[in-house]
């Protein structure tokens, strides 16, 4: 049963806001706010911030949840592409600001990425309204980014090696090769 069949009401969009994001590839390179990842490829493992602005009480009058409650910051990743997904660690929301990282193995993703940062809740508060979420895990507010890997026609992925080798000599991690 969803939150909104149950009545559960979403706190409002002024509550909490992306305050900046950036993916940093392993190579050093981090981009604020892509819409896309120029020179990406398969091999790069990178790792996606986002900082998030919340006003605290409003997010939780708004949400109809008691000021002792607890909230946390869930940041995650998904590609439809290749169909595999991902979550930070659940980060506290103490304070004004908070910042969540979350890690993107490599050879895990494809077509567009969708980070999704969630308000969740840690642990519900004594005085709720009736109405209100009062599970673990219940989402408070919600945003969600895409960024474009890659174009939507197949390709060939193309990497360069050492001359004299063969491609993906002692890889595990090969999901394809040529001989």
């Amino acid at each position: 049963m969803s939150a909104l069949s149950r009545g559960y009401r979403m706190s409002s969009t002024e509550a909490a806001s992306i305050l900046s994001w950036e993916i940093e590839v392993t190579d050093g390179v981090a981009l604020k706010s892509p819409q896309f990842l120029p020179d990406w490829s398969y091999f790069h493992p990178f790792s996606a911030t986002l900082k998030l602005q919340a006003d605290i009480p409003l997010l939780l009058h708004t949400a109809g949840v008691s000021d002792d409650a607890t909230i946390g910051l869930s940041l995650s990743w998904s590609t439809q592409k290749v169909g595999r997904s991902g979550v930070a660690e659940v980060v506290p929301i103490e304070a004004r600001e908070v910042t969540s990282i979350v890690q993107i193995p490599r050879g895990t993703v494809g077509g567009n990425l969708r980070l999704g940062a969630k308000v969740i809740m840690l642990e519900p508060g004594l005085a709720s309204d009736r109405f209100a979420p009062n599970e673990i895990g219940a989402i408070l507010w919600e945003e969600s980014i895409e960024v474009r890997l890659e174009g939507d026609a197949p390709r060939l992925p193309v990497v360069i090696i050492p001359d004299g080798e063969p491609p993906f000599s002692g890889s595990s991690n090969a999901r394809w090769h040529i001989w």
